[in-house]
């Protein structure tokens, strides 16, 4: 009789410790974070130009009650992303870019596109010339250099909800061109035939861009950009950039391009031009072209020298009038 209440109560402690890890692990499963199916889609109806020119966009998403961002690959025409149940704030930019980084991507108001620094010359074909003291337009020697950035295709959008599905649900993001393209050409160049290496700067341009607000930085920094010729009168190129600084003083607000030439026989040359009214008065602040009329550029004593330039070489600064 012994035995068989032994073995009763074995039996019934056996089953309170099952029926406790059964309560146990139905109580993990609960606590389990479920998750929804977000099918993103970029519609690139606002932005024609990127949707050939565009590989990827990365998809950062930010929970609007606050915690750390998700970061999120997908192809040009969107994809499908599993992230939990909640209100969020996006940001998306294209992936294919060479010069252009990001910093402050841990929040959505501080998330900045923005370029390393670097060299007045960097727009050298062969860059010949190498040193810091490269000469600058007069009032500009302050201003960083910066690269010129990539051509950029961003999205922000607030307070997108995402519900615990496992499909059915879809959101349509429309990325928009974020840098601006500037065009120009120089005609009437004389002696072309004997340029040996051309490149050139714009001053008073904003470094970076600030994508959730939707802001440039109010830096004034300096771009260097390179130069094509055409071998007989015309030099022209096209780089972007972040546009103008926000709330500059009318001091502030010139924009001077800078050509620095290189001749044949080793001598080195830098023009200025005041293309201030050319940029504010732009019919399309996204799309600036600036054109100039005539540069001088010094025939060679001896064109077949080819001496090695040094950065001290450089002559008087030049100033071209550019004609009403």
């Amino acid at each position: 009789m012994k035995t068989m209440k032994h073995l009763l109560c074995a039996l019934l402690l056996g089953w309170s410790a099952l029926g406790v890890i059964s309560c146990r692990h139905k109580d993990l499963c609960y606590e389990h974070p479920h998750t929804g199916k977000l099918n993103v889609v970029f519609d690139w109806s606002n932005a024609p130009e990127g949707d050939s020119e565009v590989s990827g966009m990365y998809l950062y998403m930010y929970p609007a009650s606050g915690g750390a961002q998700q970061l999120f690959y997908l192809g040009k025409e969107g994809g499908v992303v599993d992230i939990a149940p909640g209100t969020y704030h996006v940001i998306a930019i294209n992936s294919d870019t060479e010069a252009t980084r990001v910093r402050g991507e841990t929040a959505w108001e501080t998330f900045e596109l923005y370029t390393r620094e670097a060299s007045v010359l960097e727009g050298m074909t062969f860059m010949s010339v190498t040193g810091d003291n490269v000469p600058k337009a007069e009032g500009t020697e302050g201003q960083r250099n910066v690269l010129c950035p990539d051509c950029m295709f961003c999205v922000r959008e607030r307070d997108i909800t995402v519900v615990e599905v496992t499909e059915g649900q879809t959101v349509v993001l429309y990325p928009e061109m974020a840098t601006c393209m500037y065009t120009y050409e120089i005609r009437n160049v004389e002696n072309l035939e004997h340029l040996s290496d051309v490149s050139g700067t714009l001053s008073g341009m904003s470094p970076s861009y600030y994508v959730g607000i939707d802001q440039v930085h109010s830096e004034l920094s300096t771009l260097p950009f390179s130069t094509q010729s055409d071998n007989v009168s015309t030099l022209s190129g096209m780089f972007m950039t972040f546009g103008c600084p926000v709330n500059a003083s009318k001091a502030e607000e010139e924009h001077q391009m800078v050509i620095y030439a290189i001749m044949s026989d080793g001598s080195q040359h830098y023009f200025t031009y005041d293309v201030t009214d050319q940029v504010h008065n732009a019919p399309d602040p996204s799309r600036v072209h600036i054109v100039l009329d005539g540069l001088s550029l010094p025939k060679p004593a001896d064109p077949g020298d080819g001496m090695q330039p040094d950065v001290e070489d450089w002559g008087n600064e030049e100033e071209v009038e550019i004609p009403m």
